[in-house]
């Protein structure tokens, strides 16, 4: 598990530290703090720079310089200075993202450099010209090291700030783990679709029904259909007890559709890491702490050390359910407040969690 992370460069973080971290994790603080942001840096790192990964984060912030009919993760160029502190990129412009687990360390760094690391071109771009620029993410981990590079182009002011990965060659260990990450539009319907795929006939489909129906009992089954492409929650339909007809899940409120995003994605990331950005996204405060006794029990179950953020207090007093008051050691839950220009988070330990909530202290 990470238990300490230091991020230097990133967005708006210059140089940040988060200490004191569990298996279970809140991000709390002010708008525009920097908790996204952190997440997409763990993401990062536990993804080992892949490329496809950064474009789709940025993407799905809008920083986009310009985009071609197809794929916005393949065809859309973005804006590189969003990366970097400062909002400036050029030659020499770096980032870096190092965790560790208390014994073995990794780390993730990106550089922007007028020449890929060896002297050598990027694969398949032989005749890249001499003013084009890399942009290099070199990591370090227990299981190897290495490097995703792609060219990127400058524009008439000679800031470099675009790329596509049709420009890239991809650079990812034997056996990498497929960490996750939910936005606050939860997953799509292919992805639950893709995901619900792995588990009929599971005990990790009776874990996700009874998750689901924690929130709304009368669920009885899922089936996966043939999405419209209509609908976000299309392709997705669910037996009613009392009905004799499937029901489209979408029909049943975003409240549910998050609830089975956050258990697909739980019960789909065993032994790996998976972020959550405002997790309490469509779900009324009465059902929080099933939320909570949800994410905990994927955490013991399947090994996974969850990252989440959220701007509700009452959700994170519904993290207090869970939290025990005489903990020693090592704690399986922690709530870390992260605010603007503050060079290290606020951490708070599950007896602090239970005892600010006993005591009606604010944390965010």
């Amino acid at each position: 598990m990470i238990r300490s992370l230091n991020i230097q460069g990133y967005r708006c973080f210059d140089q940040f530290e988060m200490t004191d971290l569990g298996r279970l994790n809140l991000l709390v603080g002010a708008n525009n703090s920097g908790k996204t942001s952190a997440l997409e840096a763990i993401y990062l790192l536990v993804r080992h720079g892949n490329l496809r990964d950064l474009q789709w984060i940025m993407v799905r912030r809008g920083e986009v310089a310009s985009e071609e009919p197809g794929e916005p993760e393949v065809t859309a160029e973005v804006d590189l200075r969003s990366l970097f502190h400062g909002y400036e990129a050029g030659v020499g412009s770096r980032f870096a993202v190092q965790a560790s687990d208390g014994a073995a360390a990794r780390s993730l760094e990106c550089i922007i450099s007028a020449t890929e690391p060896g002297g050598s071109p990027v694969a398949g771009d032989a005749d890249v010209p001499h003013e084009d620029y890399y942009l290099n993410l070199q990591w370090n981990s227990s299981s190897g090291r290495g490097l995703n590079s792609v060219v990127v182009r400058t524009n008439d002011d000679s800031l470099v700030h675009r790329f596509r990965l049709r420009r890239s060659t991809l650079c990812q260990p034997a056996g990498a783990r497929v960490d996750r990450f939910v936005c606050t539009n939860s997953l799509s319907a292919d992805d639950i679709a893709s995901l619900w795929r792995e588990i009929p006939l599971t005990p990790e489909e009776e874990f996700v029904t009874q998750a689901v129906q924690a929130i709304e009992p009368s669920i009885e089954r899922f089936a996966v259909v043939k999405p419209s492409g209509i609908h976000a929650h299309g392709g997705l339909v669910v037996k009613v007890s009392g009905s004799s007809r499937p029901v489209p899940i979408g029909s049943m409120g975003d409240g549910i559709w998050r609830i089975l995003a956050l258990a697909m994605a739980g019960v789909n990331c065993r032994d790996r890491v998976l972020l959550v950005d405002e997790i309490d996204t469509g779900l009324h405060h009465t059902v929080m702490g099933e939320m909570w006794r949800i994410m905990h029990t994927i955490a013991d179950r399947y090994n996974v050390q969850i990252f989440a953020t959220t701007h509700n207090i009452e959700c994170f007093h519904a993290l207090a359910t869970i939290c025990r008051e005489d903990v020693n050691s090592t704690n399986e839950v922690s709530v870390q407040r992260i605010e603007l220009n503050r060079r290290r988070a606020v951490s708070y330990s599950e007896r602090d969690i239970a005892v600010a909530t006993e005591q009606h202290i604010e944390v965010r």
